[in-house]
């Protein structure tokens, strides 16, 4: 229970989002629908991490690195080469990259936006939310700069004693037990860095999708409501790295089964599409739980797209009827719901007897 004594659940924003995959995807089946949202999906993932190659081989003695062997080495490689040129390609090399990684992350932005619109409008579009997340989207890519560099810096005070320990053995590292003791506290530090990210950046994107806000206000009020009520979250974050962990497994054996066609880009979101539609849909439906002010269909009062002669009616929630009140709550104005929107996760009142 939170201060507004409203029951938070887990399982049921999960049921719910499992009838709303369906929904969206499969009620009608429309391919070129599915392809465009497995585009959206793809955009998103642009906005995540970089992964690191880590190859043990390129240490020497596999416990034993020698910085002074690989300046040696360096300098006896450049001898029939211009080291201001080595220095100047490197550079370049250096800027273009980071550049790329810029634009990604950017599109990625603009994409997680666009996801969640084609989620919850149950469309898909990609030129529409485009323009219309523009502001929203370019707030969350500078709220996203400003957190990767804080975390840079972070690290690298957190691996500061690493460093210096390189510096008073003039490069000689023996990973021995305290070398190791820092090295896990540090990758613990990132882990909870980036958890904690994972799930402000989830409920910033919901909020920034529901009130066009800026990306710090966005933050200033989901920090505000996790801390208010932290268990839910708690168990919320518990059960969504189980369903990444289900997830990781699926996309494997799919990527087996599929001959690794489903590691190609793009390809394999658009295989996967049921995966990433239900990732998206699951945070929506446990934050409107909180509220309007966290309610992603709040202001979705018309369907974006032409309403079948007999559309599907969306999934109810089977639950015991609540007692009647003593007094009957007034019926809602004629089209004030879209059809396309969720049904809400409290049970409505029985009919008048």
């Amino acid at each position: 229970m939170n201060g507004n004594d409203r029951k938070i659940e887990i399982l049921t924003p999960f049921n719910l989002a499992l009838q709303w995959t369906t929904q969206v995807l499969f009620r009608p089946f429309d391919l070129e629908k599915w392809l465009v949202i497995g585009f959206a999906a793809f955009l998103s993932h642009l906005a995540g991490g970089t992964g690191i190659n880590f190859n043990p081989a390129s240490f020497r003695n596999r416990n034993h690195w020698d910085f002074r062997t690989t300046s040696h080495n360096f300098y006896s490689t450049s001898d029939h080469v211009s080291v201001w040129l080595i220095l100047f390609v490197t550079a370049a090399v250096f800027v273009i990259v980071i550049a790329i990684v810029l634009v990604l992350l950017w599109i990625g932005c603009r994409g997680r936006f666009i996801l969640v619109d084609c989620v919850v409008r149950n469309r898909g579009s990609i030129k529409e939310p485009w323009r219309e997340f523009r502001e929203v989207a370019n707030s969350f890519f500078g709220f996203l700069l400003a957190v990767v560099l804080l975390f840079v810096v972070m690290a690298l005070v957190a691996g500061s004693p690493f460093i210096l320990w390189l510096a008073l053995h003039h490069g000689d590292v023996n990973f021995g037990p305290v070398i190791v003791l820092g090295l896990g506290l540090w990758i613990a530090f990132v882990f909870v860095f980036a958890l904690a990210w994972g799930l402000i950046s989830q409920f910033m994107i919901v909020t920034m999708y529901r009130r066009r806000c800026g990306a710090v206000e966005a933050f200033r009020s989901t920090v505000s409501l996790i801390m208010s009520d932290p268990v839910p979250f708690i168990l919320y974050i518990l059960f969504l790295f189980v369903l990444s962990i289900l997830v990781a497994m699926v996309s494997c054996i799919a990527t087996c089964v599929t001959c690794c066609i489903a590691a190609i880009p793009y390809v394999g979101t658009v295989i996967l599409l049921p995966l990433y539609v239900f990732l998206a849909a699951y945070p929506l439906l446990f934050a409107r739980q909180f509220g309007p002010d966290w309610d992603a269909w709040a202001n979705l009062t018309t369907p974006t797209l032409a309403v079948p002669p007999t559309p599907p009616a969306p999934p109810v929630q089977s639950a015991p009827p609540p007692p009647v009140p003593e007094t009957p709550p007034s019926e809602p104005p004629p089209g004030s719901r879209s059809p396309y929107e969720p049904p809400e996760t409290s049970t409505p009142p029985p009919p008048p007897q």
